[in-house]
């Protein structure tokens, strides 16, 4: 499979990226024959059942997103939030990532340490433009190589700056380097997005994340030339929901069949784990007892 993330990018074919946030629901991201994955920072955080907002520690966040990129074959796009801190922050975690083969990693213009785009706080003020475009420079020039995806991603329209100070970040973030932008909206209308996009362009490839207007339709936002959709917390959100199911259904059960209808079989759950590959390794390794 390919792992390299920018050709995706520059597609003009749909790509959904499907948010994940371990190594199990990466595989069954690729499983399902999707193209990449977002390793989710949202969805990680609310594995370990903690906020969005930079409570745990980067190395933590880090290890994560190489675990999961050590389980499949496909590319993966690291939520790196703010980058943890400083252009000193972004240049260790470039080099951690890209060891580990993670395709790319995204962060925000937001001041260090964030809150989650949909709570209100004055955590979510933005970082200048100038401090933004130090971290994205050295995310290039650290990186080994330019297949490493450097998004850049903007809260402007979140804040409510005004469309040519947003415009003028854009223009910086893709002077910087950045190979694509992430377009971040919380708003439940997409008229200010779209204006916005048709103001700027498509100077280098636009990713979008329709959380709050899941109702537009992918060939409206081919329609602007956006071919890039990343499905952030969806396949968690799934997950909560039918395990709460399961468990309320499991209350009222007489056994635990009666009760564990519609679940996967045991071997789903051991193809994910690629028992047969153990299988075959332990018959052609394992000595005989003597």
């Amino acid at each position: 499979m390919e792992r390299k993330l920018l050709p995706l990018l520059r597609d003009s074919n749909l790509t959904l990226i499907i948010g994940a946030f371990d190594p199990l629901s990466a595989r069954l991201v690729q499983e399902a024959g999707y193209s990449a994955v977002w390793g989710s920072g949202f969805c990680v955080s609310a594995r370990y059942g903690l906020p969005d907002a930079n409570i745990i520690g980067p190395d933590t966040m880090i290890q994560e997103y190489c675990k999961m990129a050590e389980a499949i074959e496909i590319p993966i796009l690291a939520d790196c939030d703010t980058g943890y801190g400083d252009f000193h922050n972004v240049i260790h975690t470039v080099k951690r990532l890209e060891f580990h083969d993670v395709a790319g990693f995204c962060i925000e213009d937001k001041k260090f340490p964030k809150l989650n785009s949909f709570i209100k706080s004055k955590n979510n003020s933005l970082d200048s433009i100038e401090a933004f475009t130090s971290k994205i420079k050295a995310a290039v020039d650290s990186r080994k190589s330019e297949e490493f995806c450097v998004i850049a991603r903007t809260e402007a329209l979140n804040n409510n700056e005004p469309i040519e100070r947003i415009v003028q970040r854009l223009d910086e973030y893709k002077l910087a380097g950045a190979d694509a932008i992430l377009i971040h909206c919380n708003k439940n209308t997409t008229d200010e997005l779209f204006h916005l996009i048709r103001l700027w362009g498509n100077k280098i490839p636009i990713i979008l994340v329709p959380t709050t207007f899941p109702h537009v339709e992918f060939s409206e936002f081919q329609s602007y030339g956006i071919s890039n959709i990343i499905v952030a917390n969806q396949l968690l959100r799934a997950g909560i929901f039918h395990m709460k199911s399961y468990l309320n259904n499991l209350s009222c059960a007489k056994n635990i069949e009666e009760g564990s209808t519609d679940i996967s079989t045991l071997s789903d759950v051991f193809a994910l784990q690629n028992m047969q590959e153990y299988e075959t390794t332990d018959t052609l390794y394992r000595q005989p007892h003597v």
